[in-house]
């Protein structure tokens, strides 16, 4: 390969942020960019000649143009597809939104790839994901969700009674989520019985005890996230490192068990860890910027409406349906979801004037510039993410 192709295959390795249009579907959008890029890096004409030297019947030499078959065989035989692979979670075809495509050898891209794939299943310094999920409604269910009144419609749903069932699912999903990081709730027993709640000392500072751990979950490791950068810096300069250590549950201090006050949470063992479930609506007109007040112009025309959704580590086919099921059974109507749209993935947002739409797709010259602020936005995220300084530590393991 001349240094020129070199040079132009460098340019397209990193991250490209694209934004998928419904109905298209990831393959499709890999072919389009590999086809893109090849075409750009081996310059071959979309018909190979070769010329042919022959002697006519006078004697002289002529030449002629003719179809290069082995040209065309070698094209194919030597000129391998680009690497190319979207960041998880992938979403579906019928669904729309950003999608972040890694060019380049699995060496190459091996840190992005992990680097998304960890800060959307890392605790408290991990990064959610938003979506918009789409809604329509359909007819009533006269409170039972087996009987369908054909008569009747989503006439008795407003915007108010969704958002309060809305902020209904919230709480109990905290509630869900304080229950999960309670010690106390739970516990294991060495027989195979199932998991048994235990009982509240009245007469003790339980309660106390617990309600401070539930207020510092998400607070609770920056001391010790403070403690252990200065350890390492100290180690550096010859003080030893061993106050640290790498366990299932990240980074610990070696120190008693009555000393270890602060512990961070291991990586999401269960998909759909949401952050935020709101109803969607407009803040502004659009046209003068002035914010709207609470009518029903800030909302979607019924019997359309839409949620914004943040969540780590998601797996959207059974919560999506665990929230249209709720909504159903809550507005004794039929609630479908039409499509999921994403907004952000990692630190990308679709609102972004970088980001590829499918028309750009085979313009090489703003493939490789997208590539370029994308790269450098990364590794600026990466820098200054905290979630990232952890992730960076934890797989270096000391030696012994």
């Amino acid at each position: 390969m001349s240094l020129t192709r070199l040079i132009q295959a460098e340019r397209c390795i990193g991250i490209l942020p694209i934004y998928k249009p419904a109905g298209i579907s990831l393959p499709q959008i890999q072919s389009k960019l590999n086809t893109t890029i090849k075409n750009s890096i081996y310059n071959n004409p979309k018909i190979p000649t070769r010329t042919v030297f022959t002697v006519d019947q006078n004697g002289d030499l002529t030449s002629e143009n003719q179809k290069d078959y082995s040209a065309v065989l070698e094209k194919n035989q030597y000129h391998p597809d680009v690497s190319i692979k979207f960041a998880r979670p992938e979403i579906k075809t019928i669904d729309q939104g950003l999608v972040l495509a890694m060019i380049g050898q699995e060496e190459l891209i091996k840190f992005p790839d992990r680097a998304v794939s960890i800060m959307n299943k890392l605790p408290v310094y991990g990064k959610s994901n938003e979506y918009i999920l789409h809604f329509i409604l359909g007819m009533t269910s006269k409170n039972d969700d087996d009987i369908i009144d054909e008569r009747s419609t989503w006439d008795h749903v407003t915007n108010e009674k969704i958002d309060e069932i809305v902020h209904l699912l919230n709480l109990h999903q905290k509630q869900h989520v304080m229950l999960s990081h309670d010690p106390f709730y739970k516990r294991k027993v060495k027989s195979k019985q199932e998991q048994t709640k235990l009982a509240y000392d009245d007469n003790s500072d339980f309660m106390e005890e617990y309600r401070q751990k539930l207020m510092g979950l998400k607070k609770q490791n920056s001391p010790e996230l403070t403690r252990f950068r200065n350890e390492m810096k100290k180690g550096k300069d010859g003080v030893s490192k061993k106050k640290f250590y790498e366990s299932k549950s990240g980074v610990m201090e070696n120190d008693s068990e009555n000393d270890r006050k602060h512990r961070r949470l291991s990586l999401y063992k269960t998909s759909n860890q949401v952050e935020k479930l709101i109803l969607n609506y407009k803040k502004s007109d659009g046209f003068g910027g002035g914010k709207l007040e609470d009518s029903e112009d800030r909302f979607n025309k019924l019997p359309y409406f839409s949620l914004i959704l943040k969540v780590q580590n998601e797996s959207l086919k059974s919560y999506t349906k665990q929230v249209a099921t709720n909504l159903s059974g809550k507005l004794n109507c039929v609630c479908k979801l039409q499509r999921i749209e994403r907004k952000t993935q990692f630190c990308f947002s679709s609102t972004t004037e970088n980001i590829m739409q499918m028309d750009d797709l085979e313009d090489i010259k703003k493939i490789t510039a997208c590539v370029s602020e994308s790269n450098r936005h990364f590794d600026s995220y990466i820098n200054k993410s905290e979630g990232a300084f952890l992730m960076n530590m934890m797989s270096h393991r000391p030696t012994n």
